[in-house]
């Protein structure tokens, strides 16, 4: 009776642990630091995350057998493999496309490995040593745990909730398809911003921030971010309104320097994806400023 009882138990308390993850959001990590996957499944429990952290690849791939998971967090060296993790994010958007978010994490800000994660598909990336505040509110970000609500801040009066962050931003260059500027603050892809600045003023003959939308980013050598803009499709008059200051400005810049090709293009690997025949680079780069807009509200 005593080894039947033992075996019930054991049997309930096995289906208890399964009924316990099942309600949990699903992370898999994949890193070749043992200590660093400990820490990270601690850290993530803490805010309802079954996270399986795995040190082989193999291993790791294995687990996809059971099925996606609702995130992914990758090291970016795999080993001996410098870059390996680059590797890691293409299989995985080639078979699962972008199912669901991944998370690149790296031990310096090595820029050229970052900015070809993000263009292969990573949704964003974080430097070692793990700073969990930033890790919980990027995974709250892309899975909607409302982390931020589980956390004992005061309530704010409806009449004050509506806010702007304001922050400064270098403009670098401007074409007909959007602007490309540099900021300390990382904003992911799809970011809506609201612009405004004295060269934009210019442009379009208003004091009107310009709602645009972040397309590409790209992290700098001197520890800021590159970040493309685009006017969108409601913006075609401004548009054209850019690509008249642009030709105007560079008759100008022809007519001071006395002769043909004074203007700085673009590069469009660094901007756009599409091609850029009229663009220019001023000469004394400006601060513009940035208002980033709480347009998200109705989706909380």
């Amino acid at each position: 009776m005593k080894d039947k009882a033992t075996s019930k138990s054991n049997e309930k308390g096995s289906e208890q642990e399964n009924e316990s993850t099942e309600n949990l959001k699903i992370v898999y990590s994949l890193d070749d630091d043992e200590d660093f996957n400990t820490i990270l499944v601690h850290s993530l429990k803490k805010i309802g995350i079954y996270c399986i952290a795995k040190t082989d690849p193999k291993d790791f791939f294995l687990d996809f057998v059971k099925g996606p998971p609702a995130l992914c967090i990758l090291d970016l060296n795999i080993g001996k493999y410098k870059s390996g993790g680059l590797t890691i994010l293409r299989l995985i958007r080639e078979r699962f496309g972008f199912a669901f978010p991944v998370i690149m994490f790296s031990q310096t800000r090595e820029t050229d490995s970052i900015n070809l994660a993000l263009e292969m598909g990573a949704n964003d990336y974080l430097t070692k040593p793990l700073d969990e505040f930033s890790l919980h509110s990027k995974i709250d970000h892309f899975l909607k745990l409302g982390v931020q609500d589980k956390q004992k801040f005061a309530r704010v009066p409806e009449k004050f909730s509506n806010s702007s962050i304001f922050f400064n931003l270098t403009l670098k260059s401007i074409n007909e398809y959007g602007i490309y500027i540099s900021t300390k603050f990382f904003c992911a892809k799809k970011t809506p911003l609201w612009i405004s600045g004295e060269i934009l003023k210019e442009i379009t003959q208003s004091t009107t921030p310009i709602l645009m939308s972040v397309s590409n980013v790209s992290a700098l050598a001197d520890g800021t971010y590159g970040l493309f803009l685009e006017f969108g499709q409601e913006n075609q008059g401004i548009s054209s309104k850019a690509r008249t200051w642009i030709i105007n400005k560079n008759k100008k810049m022809e007519k001071e320097s006395g002769k043909r090709g004074a203007v700085i293009g673009v590069d469009a690997d660094t901007t756009s994806s599409k091609t850029t025949p009229a663009s220019t680079t001023s000469d004394n780069e400006t601060s513009e400023d940035i208002v980033l807009e709480d347009i998200g509200n109705e989706e909380r």
